[in-house]
């Protein structure tokens, strides 16, 4: 399993990850080299990002072709620096349904063999400070958000793989 969170290398400056993308990808490459399969993880509303964001990094996913997706929303955990921007109104993380759209439309780029491990997260609600939503006991209402925003595009895992990622995965595979 290895935790990207984000391809956007100002994003995970921004949350002190101490890698950036170009580790992670060498990390993938060195794992699958000695066959072994790949769990990424991805968290969706992460303090400065946007669809398009959530997009670059299911894109990536796909073009290294990861056995295995864990994507979650961001949770804000009382005591935290995020709780800091939070209380402050600094940040706000994304609703249920921002989130099931998101999700969804991360999952429309990643290709329909790819194992979907986990769609969402939860935290103890004492600790919890938001989104409300992000609890074990909601956690089956997240998930038929999502089936439900697919349901109504009409779509399924995989849907944009082949436009999103065309060649890239010869690209990074056989370097020419």
């Amino acid at each position: 399993e290895l935790g990207l969170q984000s391809a956007n290398f100002e994003t995970l400056k921004r949350i002190n990850r101490a890698h950036g993308v170009s580790e992670f990808v060498d990390a993938v490459l060195r794992a699958k080299a000695r066959g072994l399969k790949v769990c990424a993880h991805a968290i969706l509303g992460l303090p400065g990002e946007g669809r398009e964001d959530f997009l670059e990094t299911a894109k990536l996913f796909a073009a290294l072709k990861v056995e295995g997706v864990k994507v979650h929303p961001i949770y804000v955990m009382r005591h935290t620096g995020l709780a800091r921007l939070y209380e402050a109104g600094a940040f706000r993380p994304l609703e249920l349904e921002e989130y099931a759209g998101a999700a969804a439309e991360f999952l429309e780029y990643l290709p329909p063999t790819t194992v979907v491990h986990r769609l969402t997260a939860e935290a103890s609600p004492p600790a919890l400070l938001a989104p409300e939503w992000c609890t074990y006991e909601k956690k089956l209402s997240v998930i038929n958000a999502i089936e439900l925003k697919l349901l109504e595009r009409g779509s399924r895992q995989g849907a944009l793989y082949e436009r999103a990622v065309g060649n890239a995965y010869e690209l990074v595979y056989e370097p020419r």
